[in-house]
């Protein structure tokens, strides 16, 4: 093993200059609010050579074979994370199964993962070893399925890797119809690490607390790894237990001095709603120097909600920092200014569909406030385009591109996704926005994506497995989000011929189910309509935009029906 850099080009060399510099710090873990193991950051680049080592006695060729690390919040992806690197080989983040899916379902969510990355070993839990072991089996796969403690206490080995070896494949989605993965070099990862950094001016000193997923980029790049980075202390606590109560994120932030959280809107918004007054003045949010909102739209009203119940937590306005990030530049693309708090635009809703960026008044009907996410961050540059591919002015909407030193170098044995995704050497991201004074302002997506609780589904993957429901009619179905609650709210319609009630009910908790057991998120409702009232154009192209206006209009026309999670009528 080769002396700590201190300028890192590997994320290996990251490890080993945080471990050296700062031995004793590294990564609490949390169950229900209470600390259950403690990973320092000196065992770990320990523990990831004998992992290493455990690893290459089991595999053939370790050098960028695809290893799929397939755990829940703890200290072991992270040491399976490391180890896989160590090894030579490139980790494959996946989620674990969730309680109430079945395996079938979630066999269903990981398996194109599974094939297209053609994954040569899977690393997991104990726990999870007869799932995965099934999974593998039923799938026709040969690889192996272990544990850490399958790989036994091996001699330490390290890879020699390179700054362009591939470190990571990230997967933008868990849906089933085309899960894409970002493939990653170890340059390209530290340069967005490197961005981080420098736009949060982390210090040693600093406390991180995150409850995302180590799976997902956000939870994975942006809180760990950018932490790691920054040789700072983490706080690590499972995604369940902050859904179950929103409270215990709060509680080891206020125990533990945390000084930078990371969270999309969502949670934000859960905090406000769910905690109390009373539970708030428990709280002492004071050393919380910046909260990062990111992973979908940032809403105003829900900071100011955050703001005013934690205020009196000692939580500060100018901590909120509204930011931009995608998995296919490594993580973080724009960042608002430090300690400015939220900074945002009224605008004319009408306008803005057109393209057009107009100033709205105070009190002005029919307006929208956008927020500003920012300038790039160091390395990125960004550009926003026409339908016609050519650069809009200031004031105007377009897609956003971006380039520089932690885009993608593709995605995961996906040619032809990978040329869609560029543009003239610009990487197309889907999303429209404009620019004012130099600063971005994201509007929406291009692309039918529905974001919800910071998760990504595709509309297309939603409605593929509800046609696949049975009762269904013509495998007709569309999927919309809905804003609200300060998240998206995923609505899912459905044709059917069937009109007897029980059977209704049956049918909608069967899409429910199938939606909320193969993507993990839960419709908001299922609204079941008759055949052929799904708004399409004249070729017969779903009119999704218009989902939101048709949902509103049966909600204003027949109440009963929407009052419940779901609809079991047909309108």
């Amino acid at each position: 093993m080769s002396a700590p850099d201190e300028h890192p080009r590997t994320l290996l060399d990251v490890l080993r200059r945080t471990a050296t510099c700062r031995p004793g710090g590294g990564v609490r873990v949390f169950r229900g609010g209470r600390e259950v193991e403690h990973v320092t950051y000196a065992e770990l680049l320990e523990q990831a050579g004998r992992i290493a080592g455990g690893l290459l006695q089991r595999l053939e060729a370790a050098r960028r074979e695809r290893v799929a690390l397939v755990f829940p919040n703890s200290g072991e992806p992270l040491r399976a994370f490391f180890g896989t690197i160590a090894a030579g080989a490139v980790p494959v983040p996946l989620p674990p199964p969730l309680r109430f899916s079945s395996r079938e379902r979630y066999g269903e969510r990981i398996q194109r993962a599974l094939l297209r990355s053609r994954v040569g070993c899977l690393l997991t839990t104990e726990k999870l070893l007869p799932i995965l072991r099934a999974l593998v089996a039923q799938l026709g796969l040969r690889a192996p399925v272990l544990s850490l403690a399958d790989l036994g206490q091996g001699r330490p080995s390290w890879a020699s890797v390179a700054p362009d070896d591939p470190v990571l494949v990230q997967y933008t989605s868990g849906s089933t119809a085309s899960p894409r993965g970002v493939v990653l070099t170890h340059r390209q990862l530290v340069a967005n690490l490197r961005a981080i950094h420098q736009g949060l001016a982390m210090r040693e000193e600093d406390v991180s607390a995150s409850w995302l997923p180590l799976f997902h980029d956000m939870g994975l790049i942006g809180c760990f790894l950018g932490a790691l980075y920054g040789a700072a202390d983490q706080l690590l606590e499972p995604p369940e237990d902050f859904v179950r109560d929103p409270l215990t994120w709060l509680r080891v932030m206020s125990s533990y001095g945390a000084t930078l959280a990371t969270a999309p809107n969502w949670a934000y918004s859960q905090c406000a709603r769910r905690v109390g007054p009373e539970a708030a003045r428990t709280l002492d949010l004071s050393r919380l120097r910046v909260a990062l909102n990111g992973a979908e739209m940032v809403d105003v009203a829900t900071t100011r909600a955050f703001t005013e119940r934690f205020g009196v937590a000692g939580f500060r306005a100018e901590a909120m920092l509204p930011v931009y990030g995608l998995a296919e530049a490594g993580l973080a693309v724009a960042f608002s200014r430090r300690g400015l708090g939220v900074k945002s635009v009224r605008v004319r809703r009408r306008a803005l569909g057109e393209g057009v960026v107009e100033p709205a008044e105070p009190d002005e009907v029919g307006a929208r406030e956008v927020v500003s996410v920012g300038r790039p961050v160091e390395g990125l540059e960004i550009a926003l385009r026409g339908s016609d591919g050519e650069p809009v002015s200031e004031g105007r909407v377009g897609e956003i591109l971006i380039r520089g030193a932690s885009v993608m170098a593709g995605y995961d044995q996906d040619s032809i996704a990978t040329r869609a995704a560029f543009h003239r050497g610009w990487l197309r991201t889907g999303d429209l926005g404009f620019r004012l004074d130099g600063e971005l302002y994201v509007t929406g997506r291009r692309k039918d994506v529905i974001i919800v609780r910071g998760e990504n589904l595709y509309a297309h993957d939603v409605e593929a497995l509800t046609a696949g429901v049975p009762g269904v009619w013509a495998r007709q179905a569309m999927a919309v989000g809905l804003p609200g609650d300060g998240t998206e709210g995923l609505v899912v319609f459905a044709e059917t011929r069937l009109r007897d009630p029980n059977w209704l009910g049956v049918v909608a908790r069967s899409i429910a189910e199938a939606v909320a057991g193969t993507l993990g998120i839960a419709p908001l409702d299922v609204v079941l309509l008759g055949p052929g009232k799904l708004p399409r154009t004249t070729s017969g192209k779903l009119e999704r935009y218009k989902g939101p206006e048709l949902y509103a209009r049966l909600a204003r026309g027949a109440p009963s029906r929407l009052s419940g999670r779901l609809n079991c009528s047909v309108a």
